[in-house]
């Protein structure tokens, strides 16, 4: 593959681990900004609304985004020392890149598009005395955010349900399902 023979001296449990953590910040990260836009949007002062607009890139930038560098290049290294090469892996890998295909675009069209026309809307908003509803383009970002963080269960899911995790590989488990 393209990345450097030093890659196959790398621990498979030091990919692991970082391949965990990178998913914690990446998922963890939308879950988490999907909630406190919520919170923040139902509180309705104005005070509270542009400083979130004004913040939530800040968090994207240095949590989502490197969380999911993170989960992308240690789960690369994960499948260089599992498999060989992502040509090998097995049929859940590309599954997954498929899915983080599709959050990207949904999240680069729906989410990135409207955080900048949000925090303008704010702004107007509140340049009028903030004394009429929310503007609607803030309210309709939660269902931008709701679909982003389905993604998210989306990939957790292929994730747990991959083919060595399920009951029958493991009978020496107890079975909670």
């Amino acid at each position: 593959g393209p990345w450097p023979a030093a890659i196959t001296q790398v621990p498979e449990r030091i990919f692991f681990t970082f391949h965990m953590l990178g998913g914690m910040l990446f998922g963890g990260g939308v879950i988490m900004t999907t909630g406190l836009e919520l919170l923040v949007t139902k509180n309705k002062r104005p005070e509270v609304l542009q400083f979130y607009f004004d913040k939530v890139p800040l968090l994207d930038s240095a949590v989502v985004l490197p969380g999911l560098t993170i989960a992308m290049i240690s789960g690369t290294g994960l499948c260089v020392t599992r498999y060989g090469s992502l040509g090998g892996a097995p049929a859940h890998i590309p599954v997954v890149f498929y899915c983080l295909t599709a959050f990207a675009a949904w999240w680069a069209a729906t989410d990135l598009a409207t955080q900048p026309k949000a925090m303008r809307a704010i702004d107007e908003w509140v340049a009028k005395g903030a004394s009429t509803d929310i503007p609607a383009i803030v309210e309709d970002r939660f269902i931008s955010n709701i679909v982003s963080c389905l993604f998210v269960v989306a990939l957790y899911g292929i994730m747990v349900l991959k083919p060595g995790t399920l009951p029958q590989y493991t009978p020496h488990l107890p079975h909670l399902f």
